[in-house]
């Protein structure tokens, strides 16, 4: 008994030290059901979010405390990583009719990358977007993935951009 009652004062303890040395404060809050995956930091301090499950990126302002829609894919592509490739140049990974049932796992051939250029606005004053390249990749052949290059992707209409 003794032993649990110093195990649980050592943790107020350290809770305690912890939260004074590395203070936290929640900058924007999703509503419940949200699944965001990945996240990246602009140059500008904004961070940009995949929302695994509505299929957006966005882009949460710390210092307004505000959340604004980047991009919005097609429902059956879910974003998952984000990474800087270039001064405020992103890449997201996607993955087309992403199965979460019994562990996630996607069909053949169904991820692509998408580059988020911002540094150069387009017309509404967003960001530029483009699909950048395809991964053709079959999980059951135990092979490397392979490009658009070397397989070209089916095409596909014109992208969701936010209204």
């Amino acid at each position: 008994m003794a032993l649990h009652v110093i195990t649980i004062l050592l943790l107020a303890i350290c809770t305690s030290i912890s939260q004074a040395l590395y203070p936290t404060d929640l900058i924007y809050q999703y509503k419940n059901g949200t699944w965001l995956e990945n996240i990246a930091v602009r140059s500008n301090g904004d961070i940009l979010v995949t929302s695994i499950l509505s299929a957006e990126v966005f882009s949460i302002n710390p210092t307004t405390r505000q959340s604004t829609l980047v991009h919005r894919f097609y429902p059956d592509e879910n974003p998952l990583g984000i990474t800087e490739s270039s001064p405020d140049i992103f890449q997201v990974i996607i993955v087309r009719n992403l199965d979460l049932t019994g562990g996630p796992h996607c069909e053949a051939n169904s991820t692509a990358i998408y580059s988020f250029d911002f540094n150069q606005p387009n017309s509404s004053g967003t960001n530029t977007s483009r699909e950048i390249d395809t991964l053709s990749w079959n999980p059951t052949s135990h092979t490397s993935p392979t490009t658009s290059a070397q397989n070209p992707p089916a095409a596909r209409p014109a992208l969701l951009h936010p209204s």
